[in-house]
């Protein structure tokens, strides 16, 4: 799993197609998750409405990024029952998604999080 320089020793967690990692840090704990699905593709549905916010983002190293904070959301996994989320950082890289979640996540921690992955894994 690709992590963060510093969160070398965290522990992980598999679930069908994810392992995520809680990842301790000076804002609170985060969810890093890795999806990868049969032949690089699976399906994770994400519900917003109201006063929740989703933004594009360039990321470099990364096909594509989503941001998405503001009020709770609905995140539906593959294996996973529904459940309200965080701000998220979304982002993909070949066939692999990554998910970062935290309830203080700012948009700019979590880019620099991910900056700090796509550097340590390559791609």
């Amino acid at each position: 799993m690709r992590l963060p320089p510093d969160a070398a020793r965290a522990r992980l967690y598999a679930s069908g197609p994810a392992v995520s990692a809680l990842l301790r840090t000076r804002e609170g704990p985060l969810l890093l998750s890795e999806l990868r699905g049969e032949s690089g593709v699976f399906i994770l549905k994400k519900l917003a409405a109201g006063n929740t916010r989703v933004q594009w983002l360039s990321l470099r190293g990364a096909d594509g990024a989503l941001w998405i904070s503001g009020a709770r959301h609905v995140v539906v996994g593959p294996t996973a029952p529904a459940r309200l989320a965080g701000n998220v950082l979304l982002w993909q890289v070949g066939s692999l998604t990554l998910r970062l979640e935290g309830g203080s996540l700012t948009r700019d921690r979590a880019v620099a999080l991910a900056r700090s992955i796509l550097g340590a894994g390559g791609t």
